[in-house]
């Protein structure tokens, strides 16, 4: 599985910033600070998790509607949004197919 995450750019609205991460995880004001100070991921998770795929999309998005810089990345490479986005879409196409499949499996004799 591959990690992904979010990283925020210091200099921002710190403040702002660690009030919204808060609302997502449960990281300390201190470490969500020196992650952003240290330019570490204030938040992290591992593809095929749709959950944590879909907290990351909502965390990225308020920190950019709240002008945060921040940026998503997966095994350390920046991403752009969109192959955020597509993750998600694929892992719902997944989620289809395999319960076609499992009805498909209990319908037969």
């Amino acid at each position: 599985m591959e990690k992904i995450g979010v990283k925020v750019v210091s200099g921002t609205d710190a403040a702002k910033g660690i009030k919204i991460i808060r609302k997502y995880c449960d990281h300390s004001i201190g470490e969500i600070k020196d992650a952003i100070t240290n330019h570490k991921y204030v938040y992290e998770s591992y593809t095929y998790k749709l959950e944590d795929d879909l907290l990351i999309k909502k965390m990225y998005d308020e920190l950019c509607q709240n002008n945060i810089s921040a940026k998503l990345f997966v095994e350390d490479e920046e991403i752009a949004e969109e192959i955020l986005d597509n993750i998600i879409e694929s892992q719902y196409i997944i989620m289809e197919q395999t319960r076609e499949m499992m009805d498909q499996e209990a319908e037969e004799p």
